[in-house]
């Protein structure tokens, strides 16, 4: 019987443990991106209209257009956003939390859902940042793809029940993009 009780008290204890291993092993992320990253979530499931509110002379992608962010599969470790800009539905952003931070990719697809050549790239946070604000400095693997992009950092700001920007700078040639979403009125 003694045997008996052991066993089940020696089950449920590693039954537990195993539980709370997930918790244990998550990634510690400085306070300021944790507070970022939740802010992302509690977007979840809802989606915004946007502009550039900064281009590049001459740029015929982005002005004009109808931008839309749809925040996507909110995970613990994950939230994708994918983006409309007119009737292109090309492109996602994912913003995923690593054991140092955290970190944008960019993901392109083609109309058949193909990923395009250009894609998965982006770059992981150096600082702590700001829980409103985030730098992504291009990582190697982006650096390699488009060696302009040595100088490029990406820069999220979140100013909940307000805005949500996305914006690109590049040093070198003072490339500059801002992309700004009005998180006051959610869209159908």
């Amino acid at each position: 019987m003694q045997m008996r009780s052991f066993a089940v008290a020696a089950f449920l204890v590693l039954g537990l443990a195993g539980c709370a291993l997930p918790l244990l092993s998550r990634p510690s992320i400085p306070p300021e991106q944790q507070a970022f990253f939740a802010g992302l979530r509690g977007l979840c499931g809802q989606s915004f209209m946007g502009s550039a509110v900064e281009a590049p002379p001459g740029d015929t992608v982005y002005p004009g257009r109808r931008m839309v962010m749809h925040v996507r599969e909110c995970t613990d470790e994950r939230v994708i956003i994918p983006v409309e800009v007119g009737n292109d539905r090309s492109r996602t952003w994912v913003i995923s939390r690593e054991s140092t931070g955290l970190r944008l990719t960019h993901v392109h697809r083609h109309p058949d859902g193909s990923e395009d050549t250009n894609s998965r790239y982006g770059g992981a946070t150096l600082t702590r940042g700001e829980t409103w604000r985030q730098n992504f400095p291009a990582d190697t693997f982006s650096i390699r793809m488009v060696p302009g992009r040595a100088t490029q950092t990406w820069t999220l700001e979140l100013r909940p029940g307000h805005s949500f920007d996305y914006s690109l700078h590049r040093v070198s040639n003072d490339l500059r993009y801002r992309f700004r979403f009005d998180l006051a009125r959610p869209s159908p």
